[in-house]
C-alpha cells in the first residue's frame, strides 16, 4: 500500500518545476452596474488541482493598469458577493469612459513592487509548501460587467510515495519524516499577455521536512 503526500512549491522560471495546468475559470453574470468593475469564474467555490489542500476562491487582490501605463487602482481585494454573483471590492471602481485596462489578479499576495508598466511583483519569503497560488493576467480587457478572469497556477505539486520493498514478510514500517530542497523565496512577474503565465525569479532554496506519525503497512 503506497502513501501519497502531496506538497505545492514555487515554480522557477529556470525550468527547476513546471506549473500544473490551468483552471479555467470563467460565467457572466447579470444584475450590477454597466460601469461598475468587478469579475466573475466559473464559480466562487472553484477548487484548485490541488483538491482538498486548498481552500476554495473566495476572494482574490487585482492591480489595474490603463492602457497609457498609469495605474488606475492597485491592490483592491475583491470579494465573492453572493447576492449577484460576482467579485465586487468594497470600494467601487468604474471603467473608465475611453481606453482598455490591464488586470493582473492573484489568490494571495507576497511583498509588493511595481515592475514595467505599474504591473504588480510579488515576492515571497519562506513559502508555505501547502499552499496553492492562482493568478490571472489580462492585457487590454474592453468594458464588460463582470469580466471574466481565466486564472492559472503559478506552483506545482510534488507527489511523494513510499511503499515496502519486501512485502513478503508480516513487517510494519513507519514513516519519520520526508526531507526535500525546494524554492523558498522567489519573485513572480505577470505575464504580459492575457491568459498567460508570469516568470519566477528564484532568489534561494531550502530544504524542507515534512513529518508523518501514521504506520504504513
Amino acid at each position: 500500500m503506497k502513501k501519497f503526500f502531496c506538497l505545492a512549491a514555487l515554480a522557477a522560471s529556470v525550468g527547476i518545476m513546471t506549473s500544473c495546468s490551468e483552471d479555467d475559470l470563467m460565467s457572466s453574470s447579470p444584475g450590477i452596474d454597466s460601469n461598475t468593475i468587478a469579475f466573475a469564474t466559473n464559480s466562487h467555490k472553484a477548487m484548485t488541482r490541488s483538491g482538498e489542500t486548498i481552500t476554495s476562491l473566495d476572494e482574490f487582490v487585482v492591480s489595474a493598469v490603463n492602457n497609457d501605463g498609469i495605474s488606475f487602482f492597485s491592490n483592491e481585494k475583491f470579494v465573492y458577493d453572493q447576492s449577484y454573483e460576482v467579485f465586487k471590492s468594497a470600494t467601487a471602481h468604474y471603467w473608465p469612459a475611453v481606453g482598455s485596462l490591464n488586470f493582473y489578479a492573484i489568490s494571495e499576495t507576497g511583498v509588493h513592487s511595481v515592475g514595467d508598466n505599474n504591473s504588480p511583483r510579488y515576492t515571497y519569503h519562506n513559502w508555505g509548501a501547502e499552499k496553492d497560488l492562482v493568478a490571472a493576467t489580462v492585457v487590454a480587457g474592453s468594458k464588460q460587467v463582470p469580466y471574466p478572469l481565466t486564472f492559472k497556477h503559478l506552483t506545482s505539486q510534488i507527489y511523494v510515495s513510499a511503499e515496502a520493498e519486501n512485502k513478503v514478510e508480516d513487517l510494519t514500517y513507519k514513516l519519520v519524516s520526508v526531507k526535500m530542497i525546494t524554492p523558498s523565496d522567489g519573485t513572480y512577474s505577470f505575464a504580459t499577455q492575457t491568459g498567460g503565465v508570469g516568470t519566477w525569479e528564484i532568489d534561494n532554496n531550502t530544504t524542507s521536512e515534512y513529518s508523518y506519525n501514521k504506520a504504513l503497512p
